[in-house]
């Protein structure tokens, strides 16, 4: 007999789990402001933000070689009359991470600047040899002053054009110093080069990066996953705030439920919200933008952890709050301003130890740290154990104080 009562009460209780995850369900697909903001604006923002300031692993490089000289594939061709060119190019092509692509003409390499094609462009002058020689300037560096991209190019580019002219500013120089012709000094230059002692650069290992390629999103695309999950689930406690003012959740207690089943379905529900949002931006991610999100296991354990803080966070605001309007108003700007400090705006790493201390008191810092972890460094569980123990205590905190209150309402009417 108790057996078959108890039975009775675990099927009653899944009842009401599901009419709920249905209601709410329901709503949320009815509710095209509601479905903007889970499908529509996060990918719209990692787009925007991932397009503006993300950069892809390779740097591209264009060339316009002395005379137009040589195919693609010719990277040393008519080596006696361009040997300056020929040789910065081998130091480009020969550079980690960067892909040189030759140009017949300027007009072209231009264009493909215009279209943020390449990072960079190179123009070497027809008489680059005489120039480097007479110590004049021979190649022009075509680029987007406001691109990240062109920096780190230019960086490269200066690199490769110091190691080829050293030896020739160096000729020069003693050749106005001993009185004698470049060429001799050139010569001489290039003969003592090997033995000059090299400038000693100090290495320390900071850890093994991932090997594989990563998305000018991948960045962009943990961030607002964070960013949008908690404010969405904040600003949809305001859904619980209208059930409780129209006594929906009371009049749920007429059929053969308790409070703690309302409880429990309203719990899973936004729970479900929460995971579902999650998955959708993660797919997208992988699927359209191509972002690598790291371990499977360690990022789906992230990905469980963090809706929960999410559900917990929407399931507190909609059990305290006393106007639907009011919550769904002042949830984004909340919410907002959590992710900022908890680096969904900018990376941790730009923050001052000062910002750091406060980021760490709120729940978006230890996810963002876990992510960072997972996509850039291909850490796996271990290295997250800390960031989801803390995260797992913020959803404890906010579930525990949520459902409290929202049993003592409908106990206590």
């Amino acid at each position: 007999m108790n057996t078959a009562r108890g039975r009775r009460r675990r099927d009653t209780a899944w009842a009401s789990v599901r009419h709920f995850v249905r209601v709410v369900l329901l709503q949320i697909v009815g509710d095209r402001t509601t479905l903007f903001f889970i499908l529509v604006l996060p990918v719209v923002v990692i787009v925007v933000i991932g397009a503006t300031f993300g950069s892809s692993a390779s740097i591209e490089i264009g060339i316009v070689r002395p005379d137009g000289s040589g195919s693609t594939a010719d990277t040393t061709a008519d080596s006696t009359a361009h040997t300056t060119a020929a040789a910065i190019e081998q130091h480009l092509d020969d550079a980690d991470g960067v892909r040189v692509e030759v140009f017949d003409d300027i007009d072209q390499l231009n264009g493909a600047v215009r279209r943020q094609a390449l990072s960079l462009g190179v123009v070497f002058a027809d008489d680059l040899d005489a120039a480097v020689a007479a110590g004049g300037t021979g190649i022009v560096v075509v680029a987007d002053p406001t691109s990240q991209s062109a920096q780190a190019a230019l960086d490269v580019v200066r690199s490769a054009v110091a190691t080829e002219l050293s030896p020739a500013d160096a000729a020069r120089f003693a050749a106005s110093l001993a009185d004698v012709s470049f060429d001799e000094a050139a010569k001489t230059a290039t003969l003592i080069e090997p033995s000059l002692a090299r400038v000693t650069v100090a290495v320390e290992d900071v850890g093994d990066a991932r090997r594989a390629d990563l998305s000018a999103f991948s960045l962009t695309a943990p961030q607002n996953l964070v960013l949008f999950v908690f404010i969405n689930a904040m600003a949809g406690g305001a859904s619980l705030v209208r059930m409780r003012r129209m006594g929906v959740l009371r009049r749920v207690l007429a059929s053969p439920v308790n409070a703690g089943d309302v409880v429990i379905g309203v719990t899973v529900a936004w729970f479900l919200v929460s995971l579902i949002q999650s998955l959708l931006i993660v797919a997208i991610g992988a699927l359209v933008f191509g972002v690598s999100w790291g371990d499977p296991v360690a990022a789906s354990l992230l990905v469980v952890v963090f809706s929960t803080v999410g559900a917990g966070a929407g399931l507190l605001v909609g059990s305290v709050g006393g106007n639907e309007d009011r919550v769904s108003a002042i949830s984004p700007p909340i919410g907002i301003v959590l992710g900022a400090l908890g680096g969904c705006m900018v990376p941790l790493e730009v923050f001052p130890d000062s910002m750091l201390t406060v980021a760490k008191v709120v729940p978006h810092y230890w996810a963002m740290m876990a992510w960072q972890r997972l996509v850039f460094d291909g850490d796996g569980v271990a290295a997250i154990a800390l960031p989801l123990l803390v995260l797992v205590a913020f959803a404890s905190v906010f579930v525990l104080l949520a459902t409290r209150a929202l049993h003592r309402g409908l106990t206590r009417g």
